[in-house]
């Protein structure tokens, strides 16, 4: 068909003008928060999941969808440990004003304030913590959220204190929290957190006891291994160093078994975070760790592991050496007279270690 110049120019136009509308349209195209949720979960990883949906939160169909797709995007990002972004995803759903979307789990803001607190302490970040903990929540109607709004204040408190002697105050509240009827639903976080400062061992029976099969009582026992986040590194304690395991020898029983699974400070417990300096160490000369430990003037290292049996402490070294790493331990004894193995890795003068650690596979935390 022989087409004028002058229409195929506007032919032309109109088929661009089309095909970019369509192009928009779909660029564009609004998605609910279950279909959102659908496409993040088929992505090849968790990371990849995140960014997904960080990419498509503008085109989601409502406000309602928009809060929950940011839920779900907080819960992802803290199964990463990326705290900090986790806690404002949470705080950002909050702050929607609209009901929960169709199709996808139900939250209410004032759980979502105490997910973003939680995050926030996770990360050390206390001052963001209480400026979440100081808003509407804390006149909740809900006596469940005002017993976390509760356990949370006085993780702040512990959070922000530079000394045993500073926690003195939140211990003494713990203990009426401990003996509370209204705190009962975190009575397990609470008296965990008791047991961690002071290392008394009535509060670590109260736990065995009353809830034995509680993630706090597993983390005492060694049934259940500690997440590596901040917040329980700077807590003060009053004997140092403080473990997440119990006095007790491991057995061969099924239920003494260690779990790989990490608990972190979660939604109704808590999980502690070891801090490997103490002046009660003890090393043997085979521990020692090797010349050139002493970087940049001081010594800085990162913890990998810590451990009730010294052959599964070994078995960690051997992991780290055969990707590059010259790792080594050292032992920490408590009170009870119990030894622990410290896994470390010494930092080097490019500053990089704990960045090489995480790209393979290992959590750290510093340590000096």
């Amino acid at each position: 068909m022989n087409i004028p110049f002058a229409k195929k120019i506007l032919f032309a136009s109109f088929s661009f003008f089309l095909s970019s509308f369509i192009f928009a349209a779909e660029k564009g195209a609004s998605y609910s928060a279950a279909e959102l949720r659908e496409k993040a979960l088929k992505q090849d990883s968790v990371q990849e999941g995140i960014s997904f949906i960080q990419e498509h939160l503008d085109e989601c169909a409502s406000s309602a969808d928009k809060r929950s797709s940011l839920y779900f995007l907080g819960t992802l990002q803290e199964q990463l440990g990326i705290y900090s972004e986790a806690g404002r995803s949470y705080a950002k759903a909050a702050a929607i004003a609209a009901s929960d979307a169709q199709g996808v789990e139900k939250v209410s803001s004032e759980q979502l304030v105490l997910d973003a607190v939680r995050c926030c302490l996770n990360s050390g970040d206390w001052e963001t913590a209480d400026s979440y903990l100081n808003s509407a929540v804390r006149s909740s109607k809900d006596k469940k959220i005002i017993a976390f709004v509760n356990l949370y204040s006085v993780w702040s408190a512990l959070c922000r204190a530079q000394s045993y002697a500073e926690a003195s105050d939140s211990i003494e509240i713990l203990g009426a929290y401990a003996s509370m009827e209204s705190m009962e639903c975190v009575r397990p976080a609470v008296l965990f957190t008791l047991w961690f400062l002071t290392d008394n061992k009535k509060y670590s029976e109260a736990l065995r006891k009353s809830y034995p099969l509680s993630a706090e009582y597993a983390l005492i026992k060694g049934s259940a291994q500690i997440a590596n986040v901040p917040f329980w590194y700077f807590v003060p304690r009053s004997v140092y160093p403080k473990s997440g395991f119990a006095d007790t020898e491991y057995t061969d029983s099924a239920d003494a078994k260690v779990d790989t699974k990490n608990v972190s400070l979660a939604k109704e417990s808590s999980s502690p975070k070891n801090d490997s300096s103490s002046k009660n160490t003890s090393a043997s000369a085979k521990d020692n760790p090797p010349s050139g430990a002493e970087v940049l003037g001081k010594k800085v290292r990162y913890q990998v592991g810590f451990f009730g049996v010294k052959k599964n402490a070994q078995e960690l070294i051997d992991r780290l050496k055969a990707k590059g790493f010259d790792a080594y331990c050292f032992t920490e004894t408590r009170s009870s007279g119990k030894t622990y193995y410290v896994v470390v890795v010494d930092e080097n003068k490019a500053g990089d270690v704990s960045k090489k650690l995480k790209a393979a596979g290992f959590d750290n935390y510093p340590v000096k």
